[in-house]
């Protein structure tokens, strides 16, 4: 090896040495939305295929769903998008019929609901094609995490309250799944119903991408986070769909006034129009906001599954009396604002850092010199993440030891 190449190994050995984080603190947990479907109306007479299509490459089932006669997939690199059209059912003059005639429904698939900033891009994109919003259809907001804030295992969770040590407040009907071996182990429950307009999951998420399918950006956002290797992942998810209407309450008393306007009680604050009265799971009357795309993003993001949580996934040691006056299991402690949740981006999807940048324009000049392995490095190029390069970089890492070794 010439000494031209000895002084790249070396060089770019000095540059990784500058740019290697320095904050070792490991993340023990990561938020993300993993289903996001809206309902929306096209633009009047539009041919919907024909607009999408100048923007990207679509592919039509040649079917339909239960409710709308077309379906179409839309790609970028990947599948993209999701979308029903056309529905059976239109809504008339009389009142009769379920739909809007220009309704469809849009479905952003799995893999980009993990990226940074996609829902709103998407939103964008829709916009610029006069594509009209009107609500979130489905949602599914999640949670991964390896144990709850005092030391429980999410298994001995189950195992409590299936053994009635633990009773969970609000909605009752419940569903697990589990097997026995030496012992019986569970790993997932829903409470909730396919039919409910709010379901929380409790899983093991390694489990099933071990054995369903697996997602190695979901792993990726778990290394990320920081996630001992040596422990399973699990998941907690609440799946909202549209008809869903108490979720987002608000932490003062309110009340109505003859107006129709609401007050706050304590601060005297007429509340902006979004704001509804409800009654919550203990039977209180609580002012709520439904969920909208603005609490998608971030901070706002993190806020709202601690606000599901707080209402939702609530459990209480048994004791004597009412379950709202038992001890309360305090598996989360004050959640919004603990620092060890992060939102578990995927690394393809956010933008570039030095170690990405450096590892991509390092594979452009080896494209440029050797045109014959220009489609293999292509390709890697339009796969490549975070990991990847940080792999890449260990590897040059240890190239550069040994020859700097080597020549002293």
């Amino acid at each position: 090896m010439g000494l031209n190449s000895h002084l790249f190994f070396i060089s770019l050995y000095c540059i990784l040495q500058a740019i290697k984080p320095h904050n070792n603190k490991k993340m023990e947990r990561c938020i993300n939305i993993d289903w996001f479907q809206i309902y929306c109306l096209q633009p009047y007479g539009c041919n919907l295929p024909q607009i999408i299509s100048q923007k990207y490459t679509i592919r039509d089932r040649g079917m339909g769903t239960r409710h709308f006669k077309m379906l179409m997939d839309v790609w970028r690199d990947e599948k993209y998008l999701e979308i029903q059209y056309l529905p059976f059912s239109v809504k008339s003059d009389k009142g009769k019929g379920i739909w809007h005639p220009d309704a469809c429904l849009i479905k952003l698939c799995n893999k980009y609901c993990y990226g940074l900033n996609e829902i709103t891009d998407l939103l964008d994109y829709l916009f610029s094609i006069n594509i009209q919003l009107k609500s979130i259809s489905r949602i599914d907001i999640c949670m991964d995490f390896q144990r709850f804030d005092n030391g429980l295992l999410p298994q001995t969770l189950i195992k409590k309250f299936l053994s009635s040590e633990y009773y969970k407040l609000g909605a009752s009907k419940f569903t697990t799944i589990g097997n026995q071996k030496e012992a019986v182990e569970y790993d997932y429950i829903r409470f909730g119903s396919g039919k409910s307009s709010y379901s929380v999951y409790l899983y093991n998420k390694t489990k099933e991408l071990k054995e369903v399918k697996d997602k190695p950006y979901i792993r990726e956002s778990w290394e990320k986070a920081g996630f001992n290797n040596n422990e399973d992942v699990w998941r907690l998810e609440f799946s909202i769909r549209s008809d869903a209407k108490h979720l987002i309450y608000l932490e003062s008393d309110f009340t109505e006034l003859p107006s129709g306007e609401i007050m706050n009680e304590t601060t005297g604050e007429i509340m902006n129009n979004n704001v509804k009265l409800g009654i919550d799971s203990t039977g209180k009357q609580r002012a709520y906001l439904p969920i909208n795309c603005n609490m998608l993003q971030g901070d706002s993001l993190v806020r709202l599954f601690a606000s599901l949580s707080a209402n939702y996934f609530r459990f209480v040691r048994k004791g004597k009396g009412a379950k709202k006056n038992m001890k309360k299991v305090d598996i989360f402690r004050n959640l919004y604002n603990d620092n060890q949740i992060k939102l578990g981006i995927v690394c393809k999807f956010k933008e570039s850092g030095r170690t990405e940048k450096m590892v991509y324009n390092f594979l452009t000049n080896i494209e440029k010199e050797t045109p014959e392995l220009f489609k293999s490095i292509h390709e890697v190029k339009k796969n490549l993440t975070e990991r990847h390069c940080r792999l890449f970089m260990k590897r040059i890492e240890e190239r550069a030891k040994n020859l700097l070794s080597e020549n002293k």
